[in-house]
């Protein structure tokens, strides 16, 4: 609610529906139908196995995701949507999930300068679900440190927005199952770090 403007940016077809019916008469959120990549274009969104079909991604070697189902879907060079559309004074706020392909854009948005036009990051990234070694995953952090982004680097709450929240985190289980029962196992077992203490 604090925010001015918000732009999302969805490739899958029945995804991007569903936040039309949702946020299509909203003034301050903009609508994308396409995925960030570093390319503008056309290629294949290979659909994730996890999600019934609802998630994706545009690496195909990507572990979670089915090698031959897919949709073709518009790709657009996202860092170059930054630096065309928005001014390095501008409060930006970048939370990215794209399934894979965050290392590769990340890299290009460093090059062309245009993460600096990023104040907060917020990153979903799984390298061990890719072929990303775990040395080039640490190579991202420190190269996004050295500007002034201190990402830790880990999915420290993953999908989760509050992980003392057990009861909701239970009711995902029984739609997503394995990945979040996966997910569960780890964050239970820190639970008691971030717990309020009763008053």
């Amino acid at each position: 609610k604090k925010l001015d403007k918000i732009y999302a940016f969805e490739p899958l077809r029945e995804n991007f529906e569903e936040l039309i019916k949702k946020f299509g008469d909203r003034k301050n959120i903009f609508l994308i139908n396409a995925a960030a990549d570093i390319t503008n274009g056309e290629k294949k969104l290979y659909l994730g196995r996890e999600w019934g079909n609802l998630g994706g991604t545009l690496c195909k070697d990507k572990s979670t995701c089915y090698k031959d189902k897919f949709e073709n879907v518009k790709t657009f060079d996202f860092s170059r949507y930054l630096l065309t559309n928005f001014n390095i004074s501008d409060r930006i706020i970048l939370k990215m999930d794209i399934e894979g392909k965050e290392y590769e854009l990340l890299d290009k948005m460093g090059k062309d300068n245009s993460l600096n036009y990023i104040d907060e990051l917020y990153c979903d990234w799984h390298y061990d679900r890719i072929s990303i070694s775990y040395e080039k995953h640490q190579n991202c952090i420190k190269k996004l440190r050295k500007i002034g982004l201190n990402v830790t680097g880990d999915n420290e709450l993953d999908e989760f927005a509050l992980i003392w929240q057990v009861n909701s985190i239970w009711l995902q289980i029984r739609k997503y199952n394995r990945y979040y029962i996966r997910q569960v196992k780890k964050y239970l077992s820190i639970i008691h770090q971030t717990q309020p203490t009763a008053q």
